[in-house]
């Protein structure tokens, strides 16, 4: 009877440990999926003041000033803005999530406009600013999959059964999804 209560406990320390270890294998996960998501939002952020100044400059050195756009100062602000609320570090993963529907938003305005120009899109600079926007662009949207591929695994692991108590133990959260813009 001794040696079957001592397996008994054996075997159930076993499956709470390896409960424990998938929880926060997973949470590491996500955590690491965030970071890299993270990563390439930042890259995006730091080319803005690039394009900005190279922009205004054109707007400023190559365009009498009666044609001079407010409109398009007025967005390279606003993208300024932006990018000085994202560097925040203690920011949530919700307003981080709000200012980067803005942030493309924006963006998206600033390269419309930028379009009525066509000897700035013709330029070699700008065309090597649209490019690395774009590329980053897109390892964004992989980043984004990435990351709300792994929340939609950790967060269906916290409602299983078996890992209600073991979530409740290590104060584990359901995360939230990184929207699309």
């Amino acid at each position: 009877m001794l040696i079957f209560t001592l397996i008994v406990v054996i075997v159930i320390i076993f499956v709470v440990f390896y409960l424990v270890q998938s929880m926060v294998s997973r949470r590491i996960e996500t955590e690491t999926a965030f970071e890299d998501l993270e990563m390439q939002l930042d890259k995006r952020v730091e080319i803005i003041p690039n394009l900005v100044i190279f922009i205004q400059n054109y707007l400023e050195y190559d365009r009498p000033k009666s044609e001079e756009p407010s409109k398009c100062r007025g967005h390279m602000n606003e993208l300024l803005k932006l990018k000085q609320q994202l560097d925040n570090p203690n920011i949530s993963i919700e307003k981080m999530n709000e200012l980067d529907r803005k942030l493309t938003a924006k963006l998206k305005t600033v390269m419309k406009d930028s379009e009525e120009y066509p000897e700035l899109m013709s330029n070699s600079n700008m065309i090597t600013l649209r490019s690395s926007l774009q590329n980053i662009n897109e390892q964004i949207v992989e980043a984004r999959e990435t990351y709300n591929s792994t929340v939609s695994t950790y967060n269906m692991a916290l409602n299983k059964p078996q890992n209600k108590l073991v979530s409740l133990f290590l104060n584990e959260r359901p995360r939230t999804m990184f929207e699309t813009p």
